[in-house]
């Protein structure tokens, strides 16, 4: 026994165990290995007076936990809370306190060790069992993920790279020049770059190499240690080596990829100052390395894996992407899913393409230059056209309306809202020197224009996507426009290209084909006849219009939504009814309807 420490014969511990507590296997807890021989020193001497036993097989396993006394001796426990769970509350310093009251001596009674004092029942010993190292430090799998992960060099420079890592350690690989044959093969001057199989095999083998012993070496704790480290613009490297017998051999390799905000720091930052002082704990030598010779860390820096969240692209990958983006970028999907059926059938590429997804937020919104869009809308072919100007007045939309009527001709009837542009003389005199007859619709009224109001639903909805996509307010425009008039139209059953233009416009996805014969008009007049008319029975299903009992000659108020002040009434002045226009339309005395 060791010296001074005694042994209660007349009693043995044997805990109270919970049924229900199942044996635990704990992994083995790192000792930091500058304690590797003290806790050695320890252990063995507490086994030769036989307070600790070997065992061969335990269904209990646990950890040691060492803690180092004022006098710089180590004491050596187990972890017993897998075993005994229970919590038992100090008591605190007051509450010591109070208990010596009335108290005059005081005396410190302490046994040496005592809880090693104390048998353990035989019955309860293997509760206690602890694992511990024995054999050595060996190679952990994290040390060597790093080297494994590098990817395949698919350019002479990532070859070179390679080989010059490889290189580093020629005297620890068996075979080094034969392996890397068909590696500096694709390093000669005018041998093309294919990659083959024998290719990979070396990269493989090499790995394999490199990554197993004797290339990995157990750490040594009284060998000089060299952390050697590199850092490229986006990811960091680094290699523990230890210089062995003479012979410097790795330990381990690693690396990681830096992330976005890793990737602006500078190399001569403030920062820099906190781990200066952090490492100033640690006794070594700093030792600056040139990139030519650092070539296994530079290397590791170079080729790191890339972080586990972070979507892997590829030249397949963005092909695929440009094509589902064309696929989607029409309005309506009746074109989309038409476009992909028809391509589908002619190319077996396109049916293993994947859903499409898009991620971001809009880079640019609408320029000041372009706050105003002016539309025009033809309502037999539904074939809008615009112009994105900085303002609206009537001189901006004659000559807009002037550079329509060069390319199409003049039109018998123009419908406009009650825009002040649009009711200016200027305006409606030159409809008038044209023979166009001008409509206006009724006030408040946007319903009675529903095909240039709905369209606009559309064009909005279409510029806000690609906004979001990141188009440009002016590639959104054209896009639109150049889509919209390629769709097919619901109420038309045909695009607005192919009745204004008698033909069907080409899109990307489009292949070479003759153009379709023109279709009777009559046709198309009856779809927009019949659409239209299952539109009013629907509408009139849903809307009761109560047919107001007014005539030619009264007088009535009109309510306005808008006022000039907040204590303006909604209601103006009394005005004479001139007549009916229709069923709840009426043309008033000053004008308006």
């Amino acid at each position: 026994m060791r010296e001074g420490l005694g042994c209660l014969i007349a009693f043995a511990h044997q805990p109270l165990l919970n049924p229900t507590i199942k044996p635990v296997i704990q992994p083995l807890r790192r000792i930091p290995l500058a304690l590797h021989d003290s806790v050695s020193a320890e252990l063995k001497q507490l086994l030769d007076i036989a307070i600790n036993e070997p065992v061969d097989a335990t269904p209990w396993v646990l950890n040691l936990v060492v803690a180092q006394k004022k006098s710089g001796a180590l004491r050596v426990c187990v972890d017993l809370q897998a075993v005994i769970p229970d919590r038992f509350p100090l008591p605190t310093s007051e509450e010591l306190i109070a208990l010596f009251h009335g108290s005059t001596v005081f005396s410190k009674l302490d046994l040496r060790q005592g809880y090693l004092q104390v048998l353990l029942h035989p019955s309860s010993r293997n509760l206690t069992a602890f694992v511990t190292h024995a054999d050595g430090v060996t190679p952990l799998r994290s040390n060597i993920d790093a080297i494994l992960a590098i990817s395949k060099p698919s350019s002479a420079a990532q070859v070179t790279s390679f080989l010059g890592m490889t290189g580093y350690y020629l005297k620890f690989l068996p075979h080094y020049s034969a392996t890397t044959v068909p590696l500096r093969r694709l390093l000669r001057k005018d041998e093309p770059w294919v990659w083959s199989q024998a290719c990979s095999d070396a990269v493989r083998a090499l790995k394999v190499q490199l990554t197993t012993a004797p290339v990995l070496a157990h750490f040594d704790i009284s060998s000089p240690t060299w952390v050697t480290c590199d850092v490229s613009a986006t990811a960091i490297g680094t290699v523990l080596s230890q210089t062995q017998r003479g012979v410097e051999k790795p330990i381990a390799f690693a690396s990681r990829a830096l992330n976005q905000t890793e990737q602006r720091f500078g190399h001569r930052p403030l920062r820099l100052q906190h781990w200066s002082d952090h490492l100033r704990q640690y006794n070594f030598d700093l030792k600056f390395t040139p990139g030519r010779d650092n070539v296994v860390a530079d290397l590791l820096s170079r080729s790191n894996p890339p972080h586990p969240n972070t979507p892997i692209h590829t030249v397949t990958d963005q092909v695929e992407r440009d094509i589902v983006q064309m696929l989607h970028a029409p309005l309506q999907a009746v074109i989309s899913l038409q476009q992909l059926k028809e391509a589908s059938e002619q190319d077996p590429v396109l049916s293993q393409l994947r859903v499409y997804v898009l991620n971001g937020s809009p880079q640019e919104g609408v320029p000041h230059h372009q706050r105003f869009l002016v539309v025009v809308y033809d309502l037999h072919s539904k074939w809008p056209e615009l112009i994105a100007t900085d303002s609206v007045t009537s001189q901006v939309i004659l000559n807009f309306l002037d550079s329509l009527f060069s390319r199409w001709g003049l039109p018998n009837t123009i419908t406009t809202d009650n825009g002040l542009q649009l009711i200016l003389a200027e305006f409606t005199t030159y409809l008038k020197n044209k023979s166009i007859h001008h409509i206006r619709t009724a006030y408040y009224h946007p319903q009675a224009n529903g095909g240039i109001e709905r369209f606009h639903q559309s064009l909005k909805n279409s510029l806000r996507a690609h906004l979001f996509q990141g188009w440009s307010f002016s590639q959104a425009i054209h896009h639109t426009l150049l889509h919209y008039r390629a769709t097919q139209h619901s109420t038309t059953g045909v695009s607005p290209a192919f009745l204004m233009l008698g033909r069907k416009l080409h899109l990307p996805l489009d292949r070479p084909s003759p153009a379709l014969p023109q279709e009777p008009l009559q046709r198309v007049r009856a779809s927009v006849t019949c659409q239209q008319r299952r539109m009013k029975q629907k509408f009139d299903l849903s809307t009761r219009v109560k047919v107001p009992d007014i005539k030619a000659a009264d007088w009535v108020r009109v309510r306005r939504p808008h006022r000039d002040n907040e204590l303006a009434s909604y209601w103006s002045a009394p005005l004479q009814v001139i007549h009916q226009l229709g069923p709840a339309t009426f043309l008033l005395s000053d004008g308006t309807r």
